[in-house]
């Protein structure tokens, strides 16, 4: 697939009253990443890196809606729900704020959103984990960690196994059963592998 390069027209949007998808207000010309500005074609948010534009997810496709924050600084997916804010951003800048039965609310970029935790993945269900500041509300298989948390951001080592928060269960992976022939605490990965190495 050819990469297009980041110039042509550009198209600039504001919020609507009633609605977060985008207005177009006017076209004007651009020719490189430090005058593009970000933009919803197609109900995809794009934008220009190295050079070339860069197109996202089709937001509808998730049920969100593509269109700029409330500062108009970037263009995104966001919640198709009334604004919310929360005290950090997660993944993907969508961070879970309740459960309700197996659906998690979330505020996805500065707007609500409801998701069917059992769309998200197999056996998946609304979990909520207390930690020291805030509690975590996420889809997962269980309520043992949360995966956004900094503490289970890298693997650790348990013996010979790795050590991993997998959608908010702790889970151990034998190394020497997979051929390894241990886990590297400075890494914790199984070794010998790239980082072993350097």
């Amino acid at each position: 697939m050819a990469r297009l390069p980041c110039t042509g027209t550009q198209q600039t949007y504001s919020v609507r009253a009633s609605s977060r998808s985008p207005a177009k207000q006017s076209n004007s010309a651009w020719s490189d990443s430090s005058t593009f500005t970000m933009q919803c074609e197609g109900g995809r948010p794009m934008d220009c890196e190295d050079g070339h534009v860069v197109s996202g997810l089709r937001c509808a496709d998730v049920g969100l809606e593509c269109g700029p924050d409330a500062y108009g600084d970037y263009v995104s997916c966001f919640g198709a729900g009334a604004g919310c804010q929360t005290s950090h951003a997660g993944p993907g800048m969508l961070v879970g704020t309740g459960c309700a039965a197996n659906t998690l609310t979330a505020c996805v970029g500065e707007r609500s959103h409801s998701i069917a935790c059992s769309e998200v993945g197999a056996g998946f269900t609304c979990q909520t984990v207390p930690g020291a500041y805030d509690t975590a509300h996420f889809c997962g298989i269980a309520a043992e960690c949360n995966p956004d948390d900094e503490a289970w951001a890298d693997s650790t080592c348990d013996g010979n196994s790795v050590v991993v928060c997998n959608a908010g269960r702790i889970e151990k992976v034998d190394c020497l059963a997979l051929g390894f022939t241990g886990c590297s605490p400075q890494y914790g990965r199984c070794v010998p592998g790239p980082y072993s190495e350097i």
